[in-house]
């Protein structure tokens, strides 16, 4: 929704969170079977993610159809830096590579879950600083929104919500702000979209 008033770099960097925060909770899949589903025929190589349609759909939007990089003399943070996150793969993968390491029966395992997770947030999160607080305050409310599209924030999705702040250094206060913000939004779209559909 305020993802217009980004740039399409800024926007690039809050798609690549959105991407990791909406399957950082989601069923792990091996050969398309979930952990209760698995036979001894099961390709256990064959690692994938059960995405949510929500998430999916307010992670397009997001994107929109001009997502270009901008030159990145024009960013914030080091070409090193820049090239390394190019090379490290999409979050999902960097996620689910992260996931490969842990045995089959733990990888539901939330406190697992998180670590992968954070871990990969760290990276692309890492070396980004903005000139105005207002942009990672903006990226932190459209995450928040993509957490609440389900209609709750989950223990992961909270604790990665986390991360941005503390990456960022906002006061608790900020974030509590932005969350009771992104409450009511979620809220009224709700409402407005059921009364559009009556």
């Amino acid at each position: 929704m305020l993802t217009k008033m980004l740039s399409d770099f800024d926007k690039n960097y809050l798609i690549e969170l959105a991407n990791l925060l909406a399957i950082a909770d989601k069923p792990i899949l091996w050969d398309g079977k979930t952990l209760d589903e698995l036979t001894s025929e099961t390709d256990l190589s064959k690692i994938s993610i059960q995405k949510g349609a929500i998430e999916s759909e307010l992670i397009e939007e997001m994107s929109g159809s001009s997502l270009i990089v901008e030159p990145v003399k024009q960013q914030k943070y080091s070409v090193i830096g820049a090239m390394a996150g190019m090379f490290k793969g999409s979050p999902e993968t960097r996620f689910l590579e992260k996931m490969k390491r842990i045995p089959v029966h733990k990888t539901e395992d939330p406190a697992l879950r998180l670590e992968a997770a954070a871990s990969v947030m760290r990276e692309i999160m890492e070396g980004r600083k903005f000139d105005l607080p207002s942009v990672p305050k903006l990226i932190l409310f459209e995450l928040m929104l993509l957490a609440l599209s389900n209609g709750v924030v989950t223990g992961i999705e909270w604790s990665l919500l986390k991360e941005v702040q503390h990456y960022y250094q906002f006061d608790d206060f900020i974030f509590d702000d932005l969350m009771e913000r992104a409450k009511t939004m979620n809220v009224e779209m709700a409402k407005t979209i059921s009364i559009i559909l009556e």
